[in-house]
């Protein structure tokens, strides 16, 4: 496991050797989760998944 320079990305490696590369940065987290989703979570998905963190757009 390591992280890359900038710290945005943790990467590693599987038993068969695959790199695999997990966004850790707040900004890079967000880019991948709207990349993927298309959206902002919903109030009731942010109350279930981030409760102590206040509800903000973020996929624009």
């Amino acid at each position: 496991m390591a992280f890359t320079p900038d710290g945005a990305r943790l990467i590693t490696f599987d038993q068969l050797g695959a790199r695999h590369e997990y966004p850790v940065a707040p900004s890079a987290v967000a880019d991948a989760l709207c990349g993927r989703s298309g959206r902002t979570l919903t109030e009731q998905e942010w109350a279930t998944h981030l409760p102590d963190v206040p509800s903000v757009e973020v996929c624009g």
